[in-house]
């Protein structure tokens, strides 16, 4: 299993690699290559780690990980997706491929990843 530190108000060490919360998004690639799986393995961590109850009032955008403190947030989940796409073609206005990729990229990825003091999140 890989260990990832948390270090708050700096940033992460994760696999070696120290990423501070100014670094950009191609700094980041430059340091872990790009990603090449969606961040359900997070989400799966997180679980684990809280042993308790997981705020998911959210429907899927965000979930709160109230025994550790942490949370989570995407924009999109694949319905918002799958709405846009049937919207779309119901207008008679397809959206491209890469619209589509964008779309959910959004959808598959964590945006953010919060970090409080102790029951913060309840």
């Amino acid at each position: 299993m890989k260990k990832i530190k948390i270090i708050p108000l700096v940033g992460i060490e994760f696999n070696g690699a120290a990423i501070r919360l100014s670094s950009s998004r191609q700094d980041v690639k430059n340091l872990l290559g790009e990603p090449y799986y969606t961040a359900d393995d997070l989400y799966d961590m997180l679980s684990e780690k809280n042993h308790g109850e997981i705020d998911d009032s959210e429907n899927g955008y965000s979930y709160g990980f109230l025994n550790i403190s942490v949370g989570v947030y995407r924009p999109a989940v694949l319905e918002d997706v799958e709405d846009m796409i049937r919207e779309a073609n119901e207008d008679g206005a397809p959206m491209d491929e890469e619209e589509i990729k964008d779309e959910m990229k959004r959808a598959d990825y964590w945006a953010t990843i919060g970090i409080g003091v102790e029951g913060y999140y309840r």
